[in-house]
């Protein structure tokens, strides 16, 4: 459809036919832009080099140039202007000549008017302007597929390729399109029957899309395609061609073999794993399980889990751990957890989980989890707690009976000792200088042992810790050590601090000695502090000092050498952990903080 208004060349060296033309196209409707006029053949091409012409308006009899080859020579220039030959009465057979040569129409002067020559003009613009379109069209689509990096190509439906682009002919291995069009397309397959078979579908179908074929190059070798093929009416009254396109795959399907052998060896390895692994979506179901896992809840089968769901197999007090757990993995962290399941039949077992966060097949972030049963070991770790809370109760029932006996037995024997040394040493003057200094040193002596026998024995059990308290017995203890240490010790009760069971009063006064005990060999710290209070339903106990720190390995695996007396980190951790407590340690090189706290000792009135 034209819009815009039409310019036109006149190409007539004869005034009179170019005032005639003139006249006639006054008279059409709708008028025409504008007309100019050339006299020759030089004038003409020089005035469309300039452009702005729409059409050309040509007599094939002029100076510089006459008949047929007129036109060819200005059409051979400008292929693309829309050209109309003007002829004489005795001329029409050389205008049907310049039509068959490429013009747009032919006119005969004399016989038409200036409408006809206007629709004459019209038609031939909007033929080229059609045939302009028709001619970017084919090369965007030539364009389309020579680019294209699938392999586009036509065939018959007896099998023959008729076209194809290069990037067809590269996929099986040919130089070029040349060296593949006409050939059959059953040479491409391994097996020809395959081809037959896809032919009777395509038949059926009138298009197959997204096939996935392994076909043969040029050398004989594999190529695997992915293949869309359609039945379509190519020209009227001729039989339908196949169109397709055929993209190479064969990197992409390598992969997919890779990965499915990878896939197949990590299935074989955790089928086989001996330890329960499970992959968990962040909302608690459970997306796999195997073999081991399934037997760890004691499970048949996958379908046994009761809504597929992790969270009820975990006991209810360990939920909540579980959940936090869940979230922090599928937050991207790698971490543990130790918490109990309960069985399809009702079989309870601790399980320790190590996870790291996965992608499944949507890309959701889920937990790959593998769990190994702790139930023997828990086990082990009760009997050997009982074993060691009964040592302890023991040592302390020992180190009760030994001072015991150091105070009634030998401290009783020394202190007679001390009185009869004392009388006879009152009659010293009638013995002989040698007898006297004997009986001195043997009175030093013996008083001596008897202050150190009742110092160990007060070390052992103070007497005071059962007959007035944790209180008395600290301050009694601190004041001793403060003088055979020369460290200045703080120490500090909260008021009214009261009696608390023999058992939690024992703890805290051992930890007491074990860490002043610790700062006098290990912190080189010239003082120390020990705060005791009551808050609300604990009981809290801090030793502090400013020496050197604790070294990492003491503090990290308990194993710290404490002395004949001492209980070490793990014999603090352990008796703080049998009254539900627990045991804290700061240290860095400013100082070192033992901390145990007790929850709800009960008050002895």
């Amino acid at each position: 459809m034209i819009s815009e208004p039409i310019k036109v060349l006149l190409v007539e060296d004869n005034p009179g036919n170019i005032r005639l033309v003139r006249e006639m196209l006054k008279e059409a409707k709708p008028a025409l832009a504008d007309l100019e006029d050339a006299p020759s053949l030089l004038a003409a091409a020089e005035r469309l080099a300039k452009g702005g012409i729409d059409a050309v308006l040509l007599d094939l009899g002029l100076p510089d140039s006459q008949g047929i080859s007129t036109f060819v020579e200005l059409h051979k220039q400008f292929p693309g202007a829309p050209i109309i030959v003007l002829t004489g009465l005795t001329d029409e057979k050389l205008g049907l000549q310049a039509v068959r040569e490429g013009a747009q129409d032919y006119l005969v002067i004399g016989k038409v008017n200036g409408e006809w020559i206007c629709r004459a003009i019209f038609y031939a613009v909007e033929r080229m302007q059609v045939r302009e379109e028709l001619l970017r069209s084919e090369q965007r689509y030539r364009l389309l597929v020579e680019k294209n990096h699938a392999g586009v190509y036509r065939a018959s439906l007896d099998g023959h390729i008729m076209d194809c682009n290069e990037a067809f002919a590269k996929v099986f291995g040919y130089a070029s399109g040349e060296e593949i069009i006409a050939r059959p397309m059953r040479d491409l397959y391994f097996d020809p029957r395959e081809r037959e078979a896809l032919m009777v579908r395509l038949g059926a179908e009138r298009a197959l899309s997204n096939i996935e074929l392994c076909l043969k190059r040029k050398d004989g070798s594999q190529v695997w395609v992915l293949a869309n093929e359609s039945l379509v009416e190519w020209e009227a009254g001729s039989p339908p061609i196949i169109l397709g396109t055929f993209v190479d795959i064969t990197r992409r399907k390598r992969a997919e073999e890779a990965l499915q052998q990878s896939e197949n060896r990590l299935r074989a390895i955790v089928e086989t794993e001996p330890e329960c692994v499970a992959i968990v979506a962040s909302n608690g179901n459970l997306l796999q399980l195997n073999p081991a896992g399934l037997a760890m809840i004691e499970a048949g089968s996958f379908a046994e889990v009761p809504r597929k769901s992790v969270l009820p197999l975990i006991v209810p007090e360990h939920r909540a751990a579980f959940q936090a757990f869940l979230q922090g993995v599928c937050s991207g962290n790698k971490t543990n957890l130790e918490f109990e399941i309960v069985g399809l039949k009702g079989t309870r077992r601790w399980v320790e989980s190590y996870a790291a966060p996965i992608a499944d097949e949507t890309g959701s972030i889920c937990m790959l989890a593998v769990m190994r049963d702790l139930t023997e070991r828990k086990h082990a770790e009760k009997s050997l707690r009982g074993l060691s809370t009964r040592l302890l109760q023991l040592q302390d029932e020992e180190r009760r009976r030994i001072a015991r006996e150091l105070h009634d037995a030998i401290g009783q024997n020394l202190a007679a000792l001390v009185t009869n040394l004392t009388v006879a040493q009152r009659s010293a003057d009638k013995l002989n200088p040698k007898a006297r200094q004997a009986l001195s040193g043997s009175l030093k002596v013996a008083e001596r042992s008897l202050k150190e026998m009742r110092t160990l024995s007060y070390l052992l059990h103070p007497p005071l810790l059962d007959e007035d308290g944790l209180a008395s017995a600290l301050a009694w203890y601190v004041k001793g050590f403060a003088e055979r240490s020369e460290i200045k010790i703080d120490l500090k009760v909260s008021p009214s601090f009261g009696r608390l069971p023999q058992d939690v009063e024992t703890t805290l006064f051992r930890v007491v000695q074990e860490s002043l005990t610790n700062v006098h060999r290990h912190s080189k710290s010239p003082t120390a502090r020990v705060r005791l209070a009551r808050r609300g339903t604990e009981v809290k106990l801090e030793i502090t000092d400013k020496g050197q720190g604790m070294p990492t390995k003491a503090l990290h695996s308990g194993n710290q050498n404490s002395g004949q007396l001492g209980v070490g980190i793990m014999g603090m951790s352990e008796r703080a952990r049998q009254l539900g407590g627990r045991l804290e340690i700061d240290s860095s090189r400013r100082g070192t903080t033992v901390r145990v706290v007790i929850p709800h000792p009960e008050v002895v009135l």
